[in-house]
């Protein structure tokens, strides 16, 4: 597994064991005696609270869950090359939980499609929230070399269009030029026969 996959590993076994602390301590838990005063009202107030704690808690354990389940998915579709698949995978376990290590997993994938604009954003987006990643320095890199490919990548695409140009500007100068030469020899037959019916009406005369 690459550095980013161990750094995700370990940011979710830290998020779930701070989960299940947290599950641990709401568990233990008990609405207080309420005073007199209070009555029922402020005791029931109390036990929805803690009902409504204990259902966010196991929502987002279970979104952790599945998370770390589409990163796996990631990794694997990563390995294979179908990098879209992976992206999919990533971006769906980010929507999940919204890691910072995630994004480099992400800006791989944008990288490998061939999306280099976007895998710089994402790559400065991963620097962004982990500055002190343990490859921050590789991730500055990649994103030299992204900002390289897409410029490599528009030089290409202007000189691709300023062929494109020059062709289609040698075609129009060739239909031109055959239209042209068309005419010519139209016009010289047109004369070459009027010539000859002239001779031919003298002669006859």
């Amino acid at each position: 597994m690459s550095k980013a996959g161990l750094v995700s590993v370990c940011a979710f076994l830290v998020c779930g064991q701070s989960v299940l602390a947290m599950g641990s301590a709401e568990a233990g838990l008990r609405p207080a005696q309420a005073p007199p005063a209070a009555g029922v009202a402020e005791t029931s107030r109390v036990a929805l609270k803690l009902k409504q704690g204990a259902r966010a808690v196991s929502a987002d354990k279970a979104a952790r869950k599945l998370a770390k389940q589409r990163f796996a998915e990631g990794e694997e579709h990563y390995k294979l090359g179908r990098f879209e698949d992976a992206l999919s995978a990533y971006s769906e376990a980010y929507d999940l939980l919204p890691l910072g290590a995630f994004l480099f997993n992400i800006a791989q994938c944008h990288k490998q499609l061939g999306n280099h604009e976007r895998a710089g954003c994402v790559f400065n987006g991963f620097l962004r929230e982990t500055p002190d990643a343990p490859n921050a320095e590789t991730v500055r890199q990649l994103i030299t070399e992204s900002e390289a490919a897409l410029a490599a990548a528009e030089e290409k695409r202007r000189q691709d269009e300023e062929s494109l140009r020059r062709q289609e500007e040698a075609k129009a100068a060739a239909e031109k030029a055959a239209a042209e030469e068309a005419a010519a020899k139209a016009a010289a037959e047109k004369a070459q026969a009027e010539e000859a019916a002239a001779l031919a009406q003298a002669e006859a005369d």
